[in-house]
């Protein structure tokens, strides 16, 4: 069973300790409407997105490039990033390395920053991909045990290419006896919705989009 240590941006498996090197993609702290990185995102093991609202200050998203990806790829290539259960939101295109703010209120990103895992493999499993961005269905089950993992990340959608996005914060897996009966928060687009994990499955919920498994190996 995994077990974790506080390691600044994500908690990892303590039984191999992952080191990650990190690299500023953009430094978009003027807020442009546009900006390019300085590399491909989907070149890394995790991403950083902080966005900063005007009102509400700033907050770091960590989530998978193959989570922005799958979002541009279904929701006509847009991604959100939304606060919590907040209105205050930005959304952007992209062509290229090129990100373009197609949407947002309050909100821009202001830094990506990419983190690669430098002595072990972060090991990823898409668990749930919905493949387009109705909120119907919504029902995550697996093959394997959850509680394998050592992270889950969730992304949602609500019907509207504006308001696809990851999910503000990767869910930690523990022990069986710990994690039944636990409650869970995740976010969609101005909204919260608490949740419970079993062994091989999480609550259905209309609005998932996709659900990835990490395990450091």
């Amino acid at each position: 069973m995994p077990y974790f240590r506080q390691m600044g941006v994500i908690m990892c498996d303590g039984a191999a300790e992952p080191i990650f090197d990190a690299t500023v993609l953009v430094d978009n702290s003027a807020a442009a409407t546009s900006f390019t990185l300085s590399d491909d995102f989907e070149d890394y093991d995790f991403l950083e997105v902080e966005i900063t609202s005007t009102s509400l200050g700033t907050i770091r998203i960590v989530t998978l490039p193959e989570i922005i990806t799958e979002i541009f790829t279904y929701s006509s290539g847009k991604c959100c990033f939304d606060f919590w259960n907040s209105n205050n939101y930005c959304c952007y295109s992209h062509s290229g390395r090129t990100w373009t703010r197609t949407n947002n209120r309050y909100t821009n990103i202001t830094k990506i920053t990419g983190y690669k895992c430098t002595n072990v493999t972060a090991s990823k499993t898409t668990i749930y991909a919905k493949q387009g961005i109705s909120a119907t269905g919504g029902v995550i089950t697996s093959q394997d045990s959850l509680y394998g993992y050592d992270y889950l990340f969730f992304a949602t959608c609500s019907g509207d290419v504006t308001e696809t996005q990851p999910c503000n914060t990767p869910i930690p897996m523990g022990q069986k006896e710990i994690m039944e009966g636990a409650t869970f928060v995740e976010n969609k687009y101005n909204q919260l919705n608490t949740f419970t994990i079993t062994e091989y499955a999480v609550d259905t919920w209309a609005n998932w989009f996709m659900c990835v498994g990490v395990k450091f190996t």
